[in-house]
């Protein structure tokens, strides 16, 4: 629930530089991904924080959720390209349409969203175009 907390706190404008943020992404960076022990909710909430925290640290998360991920995908069978619900922590719970459903979405999390920090950087490159007429 740290990753989830994490990222309700970025939505809702707590600076990168937070004492708090620090400490959560110190925390999720001592937590990588295991793929001995699965996780899928616990990866995409903090796969999302991490990816709002540009730098050295998303880099690594990103290195070591996505070969958990691509070493645990089926790779034979009707499932193929699926993840198994067992052995994850919360697979049971939500099956192999949940465990697949959150992977995927935690693989592709760079193209769904921008990255929230940068988004204050004045270094960053400037996002074109008006995006509020495709919001009507």
């Amino acid at each position: 629930m740290t990753a989830v907390g994490l990222l309700c706190n970025q939505y809702t404008g707590m600076k990168r530089s937070d004492p708090a943020m620090v400490e959560g992404m110190n925390f999720l960076m001592a937590n990588l991904p295991d793929p001995k022990a699965p996780n899928s909710y616990y990866w995409y909430y903090a796969t999302q924080v991490m990816h709002n925290l540009p730098g050295p640290e998303w880099d690594q998360w990103n290195r070591e959720m996505r070969r958990a991920l691509l070493d645990s995908q089926r790779k034979d069978g009707c499932a193929e390209g699926s993840w198994d619900p067992a052995p994850d922590a919360w697979g049971m719970q939500g099956g192999r349409v949940m465990t697949t459903a959150i992977g995927c979405l935690s693989l592709e999390v760079y193209y769904r969203y921008i990255p929230l920090y940068k988004l204050d950087d004045p270094a960053a490159p400037a996002i074109k175009g008006d995006f509020t007429s495709t919001m009507k």
